[in-house]
């Protein structure tokens, strides 16, 4: 049997405060993206090969899409933006039972695009997050 997760239910959250956190309104698409580490080349002139060790871990971005509301949240972001401001995001998984896994991170927008107009369609925005510093994942 599987032991998929259901994405249904996960939730964006900016801080607004010291352990506050206020949802995103209506996102529709959450990606943590790019994680990777850097590999810093040893080689030397005894090497028969070239070598490589581990280098820092760069945690990537965070893209979220959502339909334009222009609430709060989402006008703090375009804030943020316009600002240059770095701040503290979670994303927050629903699990099994009452399981639920945090993935919490400081970052700065790197883009806010949008709203887009379609015929036929509705408004939406698409928001990256430069990761800065170390991801921590909980799970209770």
């Amino acid at each position: 049997m599987s032991q998929a997760i259901r994405s249904q239910g996960t939730l964006f959250k900016r801080a607004n405060g010291v352990g506050v956190f206020t949802e995103l309104e209506e996102a529709s698409d959450i990606k943590l993206a790019g994680i990777s580490v850097s590999s810093i080349d040893v080689t030397h002139l005894a090497s028969t090969s070239k070598e490589f060790i581990a280098g820092l871990r760069d945690n990537g971005t965070c893209e979220i899409t959502c339909n334009f509301t222009n609430g709060t949240v989402q006008a703090l972001m375009r804030a943020d933006m316009n600002t240059g401001v770095t701040s503290t995001y979670q994303v927050i998984i629903l699990g099994p039972g009452s399981s639920t896994t945090t993935f919490e991170f400081d970052g700065f927008l790197t883009k806010y695009d949008g709203p887009q107009a379609k015929v036929d369609g509705k408004l939406e925005i698409q928001i990256t997050i430069k990761i800065t510093g170390d991801l921590s994942i909980t799970t209770v």
